[in-house]
């Protein structure tokens, strides 16, 4: 074993411990509520500090008669997905909170083990992962790992924390991805599109880059008609997604709780949250869709616009720190929120020329994806900071296209944007007397939405654009795999 090794390793069990020290005590003390005590001392509900008791008492309800969209956690928070989830986490309710946020903890660790195990794949098949030939190459390869992690971190140490689902939502959107792109067999992307679907009944939104993924095989289809491969995947993703859906949000629950019990849920489901796919609220069961956390386009421009009518003459506009408060308020008026609707609407539609053009390659649909699950954060109505980790396949895939493309520095600068955005954000919203020693109100509340969609905007427009034939060859890229 040499000496680099065995500082690896070393850093490893080091990294480990950390990992465990820290479920078993910050994450076990957000996670532990005492309902004697706190029907004592009601302050101590509020250091109730996790996600995962909406999910174990919403599954605890399936089974008790109660309704499973009313019940809520001791925060005060309700559940807001279809059925399967909350049914499969109900055997945790019979654990103690805080032993649930640690089982879910250490159930996380895993699933990040996992999203990392499924991008090293991908750059496998991608051409991407051995890029060593040369010391400049190297470097820059380094950099967009760095940036790509950094993107992500805070997102993910959140989801860590406090018991959420993003970071198994993230793998199976890239294991679907990895299976149905290079999988061996047609009973492998029929898997594949079975996880993506899986996907799609945890958490609704990842629905849209899952169809984006099918448009992108339609379109290899129809332009290389000749090539079996193509409607090899095509039919095998279609198949697994379409058995997916009917299996994920009827046939798996209806094994647990009944068929027309299912089916009374859904129904129930559809009709206190499905109705907010263009606009949340908090009569749809939202916690405070407007808070800073939730940085969606629309509330985004929502919390910046607000500072800026505060600082425009003429426009009497509330304190903008009071951004619960609606009444009032321009950023809240008709004419503003159907244009930011329109907005929503046409970057999501930018995809369309964006797979016509980047259906070809496995590198050019990596790319393509990753952006698609940028604008999955775009345009939902809400998209709190810890969902920001589904950048990861953007940062990292987008990055490494334009580095075969543009050149190392345009790499770099494109995979450090998203980062110094999450960073940014994260800073603002933990120490947001930064903003009020600065006077800038809540003007940079919404920058890591805002400049989220700015980048999509500009690196989707830039792989629409492109154009191979016209490209002059860039010699600061020989050492990369051609297969890129």
């Amino acid at each position: 074993m040499t000496v680099s090794s065995s500082r690896k390793n070393i850093v490893w069990v080091i990294l480990c411990l950390a990992l465990i020290i820290w479920g078993l005590t910050d994450v076990r003390k957000r996670a532990h509520f005492d309902p004697v005590l706190a029907a004592e001392n009601p302050q101590l509900v509020s250091k109730h500090r996790t996600d995962l008791t909406v999910f174990t008492e919403a599954g605890a309800a399936f089974f008790d008669g109660r309704d499973s969209y009313e019940v809520s956690n001791p925060r005060g928070w309700m559940y807001l997905y279809p059925p399967l989830f909350a049914i499969l986490m109900a055997p945790l309710h019979h654990l103690q909170p805080q032993w649930q946020g640690v089982v879910w903890y250490f159930f996380s660790l895993a699933m990040v083990w996992g999203c990392y195990r499924e991008t090293i794949r991908l750059l496998n098949h991608a051409g991407l992962a051995e890029v060593t030939s040369g010391k400049e190459t190297n470097k820059t390869f380094r950099w967009i790992q760095v940036a790509a992690l950094a993107a992500i971190l805070f997102p993910i140490l959140d989801c860590l924390q406090r018991g959420q689902v993003g970071i198994l939502i993230l793998y199976l959107l890239l294991l679907g991805l990895r299976l149905v792109l290079v999988g061996a067999s047609w009973w492998g992307v029929v898997v594949g599109g079975a996880m993506l679907s899986l996907a799609i009944v945890f958490k609704i939104i990842p629905a849209l880059p899952v169809a984006f993924l099918f448009l992108l095989l339609m379109v290899s289809r129809v332009q290389k008609a000749e090539n079996v491969a193509n409607s090899f995947r095509l039919l095998g993703a279609g198949t697994g997604i379409l058995v997916g859906l009917f299996l994920f949000f009827f046939a798996v629950p209806a094994m647990f709780i009944g068929w027309q019990s299912n089916t009374a849920h859904l129904k129930r489901w559809s009709q206190v949250i499905g109705q907010q796919a263009v606009e949340a609220s908090v009569e749809g069961h939202f916690s405070n869709p407007q808070s800073p956390r939730n940085q969606s386009l629309s509330n985004a421009l929502y919390l910046t616009g607000t500072q800026l009518a505060y600082w425009a003459p003429g426009i009497v506009e509330p304190f903008p720190w009071k951004y619960t408060e609606m009444d009032g308020r321009f950023m809240a008026s008709p004419i503003v929120r159907k244009t930011v609707l329109v907005v929503r609407v046409i970057l999501c539609l930018l995809l369309i020329p964006l797979a016509w053009k980047r259906s070809g390659s496995t590198s050019d649909r990596l790319a393509a994806f990753g952006l698609a699950c940028v604008a999955m954060l775009i345009v939902s109505p809400v998209a709190r900071i810890h969902y920001f980790m589904m950048e990861l396949p953007a940062v990292l895939f987008v990055s490494l296209w334009v580095w075969k493309h543009r050149g190392p520095q345009k790499a770099i600068l494109c995979a450090g944007i998203p980062a110094v955005l999450s960073v940014m954000h994260y800073m603002f919203v933990t120490f947001p007397q930064i903003l009020g020693f600065l006077r800038l109100g809540t003007f940079f509340l919404g920058t890591l939405g805002v400049g989220t969609s700015l980048w999509y905007v500009v690196m989707t427009w830039k792989l629409t654009t492109f154009s191979s034939e016209k490209a002059a060859p860039d010699t600061s890229n020989k050492h990369l795999p051609p297969d890129i």
